[in-house]
């Protein structure tokens, strides 16, 4: 779901009075594809800006995993820690390949911190 977005950068643009904070607006919001709606933005849809920069670090860091894999690296071997985070940490999920569905695992909330 996405919302209206205004970066901070076009925002202080704006407020401030000062144009080249403009060129350092990310033009999508880092937590879902929404489009910055600065007027000096082109319309342009969410498809034409690249993946969120998290997603893009979970491509390379699955990659390297791949690497890793794909050449018989034993990971306990080089670092158990890690190993051991990509076989039971539940914010690994997604390098072991597991979905879950958005809100089922929120290490940051309140309710699992306390």
């Amino acid at each position: 779901m996405t919302h209206r977005y205004l970066s901070t950068a076009c925002q202080h643009e704006a407020d401030d009075g000062n144009p080249e904070l403009h060129g350092s607006c990310r033009q999508t919001c880092k937590w879902c594809n929404a489009s910055c709606m600065c007027r000096r933005h082109p319309a342009a849809d969410a498809a034409a800006h690249p993946p969120h920069w998290l997603d893009q670090a979970r491509g390379v860091a699955l990659r390297l995993y791949g690497h890793l894999q794909a050449r018989g690296v034993d990971l306990d071997d080089v670092d158990p820690h890690l190993a051991r985070a990509f076989r039971e940490d539940p914010a690994m999920f997604w390098v072991r390949g597991e979905v879950l569905p958005p809100g089922e695992w929120r290490p940051d909330t309140p309710e699992e911190t306390s």
